[in-house]
């Protein structure tokens, strides 16, 4: 078929249920549940066409682009039955690609049916899992952050009423669809869906109500369009599932080393995010496919529906954007892709086709040099003759910016540009152009045939170029904008400049050291492969769990740390399933403590989906690669322990709710210091608890030794001008500690940051490492 049919099937897929949305409001209309009919007794509209909320749907759809659009007739005819109505390619591309991302098939979605279930239509967070029933609010994604409210149904619900906000949000976002072509066409469809429909179910009568009425309509579309790219809806197999890594993002990110590198951290964070999302659409656009296809595209991975058969070519494109991106950045960054075909029969096991496809991109990743080798890395690069290196990342031509006393190359010069600029940059267009150069920033994009423009407000102009929002409150301004969740923020001097890794370490109590986090959730494998019932992951099943993952990680995450309004916490990257943080020491261990609470929230309590963290300390002007090594030294630590969900301080893998503790601990002593009750003499005294630990296994019991009453006498002789009471109060509490699982660890934490609490100094004699590293 041509790319005008694929657009159709695609955008008719993305449509065909949205007519769920209006089923639940309100205000019924008589007329709604026809189409092409005057209603009547004689009406046989629910014989014809199906459902009513198809006919609904139509006439939605028919409001935006017009009762002659064949995205209306598509929609409200897609789940016809008969002949004439599949005798339509396009229609019946949609039915098919309906079928596809539903799965686990659940046709009755219309009230008064006679089907068993719930008749609540709330959405269940598809983190949830099968243990817990909260339900979400349906509710626009534009609006306060986070979108996952909880509904209390302790209370009478307005549900109807949250409809009726959909579907009119759906109404006034359509209005910016008419002048849209092509892509941004497709883009804008979706973006105005995952806007209305994240956050309410896709079905729910016969059914546990945790995918989402966006990513199944998503889904839906992917799959029509494929269909329609070789002219045959019955194809099995009926699509290629293309599986990419950008590899190389560790080295990248750590390639910024410099002492200044806070002013460029961030901008390579959001690079590597959009270059994820670029690279993913270049498949995409080139296997002659929309934006739509484009399943995931977060943490450096990406999942693309392909039309069928076309396994080689997506091996050749790979090939072209490795080859762009190494002329580019030299041999850090390079795309490997892995593909399989899927059948009509595996879907309702679409997690078992994505993990087939990812075993075999994670054998490509471990064999990435292997036999193709790009000859342009050992080609003369340059003109030669006298050039320092980049401060940055080491590349010659180094030219010193303006008003700048480092050394940097235009692409770096362009990232510490970028990285001034986001803030206040709300809206990025992305269009598809000749291949070109572009110094700084840019120039991949460009090489790869794309354009991208950062803009404050809402651009005007061209109908060409697909709206990407960085701000979900900016969604306001443009509802039919797709949500690009990857995190802005950083910590601002009053001047509006970039706080300095220096000046972050003074943003808190006590000693200026900087802490360096790194977050990974634990065995997310496992916990997909649990999702549905009977072991079955339906497309769309799989697509709610990883954009409710995702919008945490990349969205909540830099929403979290610019609330806490302290500008101490400075988000080096976030995205996917995984997050790597510096900040000031203290509101470093209190952020990564709190993001496991409300990440606990967020995935509604469901005890199998955890974090694990580790957290290095040091000075401010110790190299970001040393401190994020650090950081993924403690978080392997972590991971190593039976069950995970720990986070590494100081050497030993703490469980949350020990972290907890030792804040607590820490404040107590702190106080007592600052109080005069206590010397900053018996902070030491309390480390020699350390005495007490089995190093085989810190938080277990404690090994007997002379620190058992060592410690707490030497407590009760160290007081200040504390009462005789107030020594006796803490020894004690001291001593039931020092008798208790993993009590002497939580002690030694505990004081040496109340060490650092009660710092009055202004220098830092030396770096504080991880030299209680446990070696395993």
């Amino acid at each position: 078929m041509s790319g005008d049919t694929v657009l159709r099937a695609t955008i008719g897929g993305l449509l065909h249920d949205i007519g769920k949305i209006w089923a639940q409001g309100s205000r019924p209309d008589p007329k709604r549940s026809h189409w092409d009919c005057e209603g009547g007794p004689e009406c046989q509209c629910r014989q014809k066409w199906g459902h009513s909320h198809a006919a609904m749907g139509g006439h939605m759809v028919a409001e935006v682009f017009g009762q002659e659009s064949p995205f209306a007739e598509a929609v409200a005819l897609h789940h016809a039955a008969n002949a004439s109505a599949r005798a339509i390619p396009i229609i019946a591309c949609v039915q098919e690609g309906d079928r596809l991302s539903a799965g686990e098939r659940d046709d009755q979605y219309d009230p008064g049916e006679g089907a068993a279930g719930s008749p609540l239509p709330l959405l269940i967070s598809p983190l949830a899992g099968s243990a817990s029933s909260a339900r979400v609010r349906p509710r626009p994604l534009v609006g306060s952050w986070p979108p996952v409210e909880e509904a209390d149904s302790s209370t009478p619900m307005p549900v109807q009423q949250w409809y009726d906000d959909l579907a009119r949000a759906f109404r006034d976002g359509g209005a910016k669809l008419r002048s849209l072509q092509g892509d941004a066409l497709v883009d804008g469809v979706l973006g105005l869906v995952e806007n209305v429909g994240s956050l309410a179910p896709s079905a729910f009568w016969r059914t546990r109500p945790d995918i989402s009425l966006a990513m199944h309509l998503h889904l839906a579309g992917a799959f029509a369009g494929a269909l329609a790219a070789v002219d045959d809806p019955e194809a099995d197999p009926c699509a290629t599932i293309i599986a990419g890594d950008l590899s190389g993002i560790q080295a990248f990110l750590h390639r910024a080393a410099t002492a200044r590198a806070a002013r460029q951290l961030r901008a390579r964070s959001f690079y590597l995010s959009l270059l994820s999302l670029v690279v993913a659409r270049t498949f995409a656009r080139d296997l002659g496919v929309t934006p739509a296809h484009v399943v995931t595209a977060s943490g450096g991975n990406f999942l693309v529906v392909a039309p069928p058969g076309c396994d080689a070519k997506a091996e050749q494109i790979a090939r072209h954007i490795t080859a762009e991106l190494q002329t580019v950045h030299g041999p850090v960054l390079d795309v490997i892709v892995a593909s399989t075909q899927m059948r009509r029969s595996e879907a309702s096991q679409f997690g078992a086709v994505v993990r087939r496809v990812r075993s075999e991109l994670h054998r490509r990743k471990l064999r990435r040099l292997d036999g193709r080798t790009a000859p342009a890395l050992f080609a003369p690069r340059g003109a030669g003759g006298a050039s320092e290196a980049c401060r940055a990342c080491g590349a010659d031509g180094a030219r010193p910016a303006e008003e700048e006393s480092e050394r940097l190359c235009p692409f770096c010069a362009g990232l510490v540009e970028l990285g001034s600029a986001l803030p206040t940059k709300n809206f990025l267009t992305l269009s598809s152009a000749s291949a070109s150069q572009e110094p700084g920033w840019r120039d991949a994009f460009a090489r790869l045939g794309w354009k991208v423009e950062l803009h404050e407000r809402v651009p005007d102009g061209d109908a060409t170029a697909s709206l990407l929002v960085l701000d979900a409150e900016r969604l306001r301004e443009a509802p039919h904008g797709r949500l690009f969740v990857s995190g802005r923020y950083v910590p601002r001097k009053r001047d509006g400049g970039v706080v300095e890794f220096k000046e972050l370490a003074q943003r808190g109590p006590g000693r200026s050291l900087l802490a360096c986090a790194k977050l990974d959730v634990d065995d997310l494998g496992f916990f997909i492969r649990g999702l549905g019932s009977r072991g079955s992951v339906s497309p769309s099943r799989f697509a709610s769990a990883s954009r409710f993952l995702s919008l945490f990680f990349e969205g909540h995450i830099d929403v979290a740390a610019e609330r806490r309004g302290a500008g101490d916490i400075y988000l080096i990257y976030s995205g996917g399933d995984d997050a790597a943080l510096v900040g000031h020491w203290r509101g470093t261990i209190e952020f990564v403590a709190e993001l496991r609470r409300e990440f606990r929230r967020w995935a509604a309590g469901n005890p199998d989906l955890h974090f694990s963290a580790g957290i290095s300390f040091g000075a401010p002007d110790r190299p970001v690669a040393l401190a994020l090594a650090e950081a993924e030294d403690a978080l392997a630590l972590a991971k190593a322990e039976a069950g995970k969900d720990r986070c590494t301080l100081f050497g030993i893998p703490f469980r949350w709710d020990d972290v907890e503790e030792v804040l607590r601990w820490t404040d107590r002593l702190a106080t007592l210091v600052q109080d005069g009750h206590l010397s900053r003499g018996a902070l030491q005294v309390l480390q020699v608890a350390r005495e007490a630990i089995d190093e085989l296994d810190p938080l277990g019991k404690p090994r007997y030794g002379p620190a058992m009453w060592r410690v707490p006498h030497r407590l009760r002789r160290a007081r200040g001008e504390s009462t005789r009471k107030e020594a006796e109060q803490l020894a004690a509490d001291v001593e039931q500690q020092l008798v208790r699982a993993g009590g002497p660890a939580r002690l030694v934490a505990a004081a040496r940051l109340a060490e650092w609490q009660t710092w009055r100094g202004e220098r830092i004699e030396e770096p504080i490492a991880n030299q209680e590293r446990r070696s395993r």
